[in-house]
């Protein structure tokens, strides 16, 4: 009987490691990958556009008006002949600082508070008051060690919440006119700018839309594959 129970306990183990193992193994799949390939080509295109041929997005070309898309102007241009493409990439430069502006400034104070909170586990109204003393007191690198793996992946999970919601939020703002002025490139201004010609020149506001459109999914997408990550390691570790 006894080596039934020994058995058993040691075949229970052993699929229990074989599901760790499983999850240990198991990588973040295409879901996060092909998102994560866009927002980063996205990123590196707003960042580096000065750099690498992209247009003067406030120049207007008056010949060029209202041109669809063709191998000189890929997205075509605008009511002012402006290149779309050279605004929608220094438009995204607008989304993204917002987009990342936004939650970060929250989570740079939340995560201090919370990294000490966590810490000190039952202190936590005396930590949030004592906050700066306490930071003094006890070496910051010993609360990073102890505190902060337990809270990546729910961090990157906020953020990858946070930021399509702070883009459509500027978004909105900018359609309704209370973001950054004209000319300067936003995409919600771009959506609004075209609005009055939709039907005769549809890619002016439906081309900052789709972009928009697949840089809040890929978020949402990425953002959802890290949840999984999360709920996976919470699992394993129970």
């Amino acid at each position: 009987m006894a080596d039934g129970i020994a058995s058993s306990t040691a075949a229970n183990n052993a699929d229990g490691g074989a599901v760790v193992n499983r999850g240990k193994r198991r990588g973040l799949g295409l879901q996060f990958w092909i998102p994560a390939c866009f927002l980063a080509a996205l990123l590196f295109v707003a960042i580096t556009a000065p750099w690498i041929g992209i247009k003067d997005p406030y120049e207007g070309d008056f010949i060029n008006l209202q041109v669809r898309p063709n191998e000189e102007f890929l997205f075509g241009t605008d009511v002012l002949g402006r290149d779309i493409l050279a605004r929608m990439v220094y438009g995204a430069r607008i989304s993204l600082t917002v987009g990342f502006a936004a939650p970060g400034i929250g989570l740079a104070f939340g995560l201090v508070i919370g990294l000490m909170a966590g810490y000190f586990r039952g202190w936590v109204d005396e930590v949030i008051v004592i906050a700066i003393d306490t930071w003094l007191a006890i070496p910051g690198l010993v609360i990073m060690l102890e505190v902060f793996p337990n809270v990546i992946w729910p961090v990157i999970a906020y953020i990858l919440v946070a930021i399509p919601i702070a883009i459509v939020v500027e978004g909105a703002l900018s359609f309704l006119g209370l973001s950054v002025p004209s000319p300067n490139p936003s995409w919600g201004g771009m959506i609004a700018e075209g609005r009055e010609h939709i039907e005769e020149t549809p890619h002016i506001t439906l081309i900052p839309m789709a972009i928009m459109f697949l840089t809040v999914l890929s978020f949402n997408l990425a953002g959802d594959v890290v949840r999984r990550r999360m709920a996976d390691v919470r699992e394993a570790s129970i």
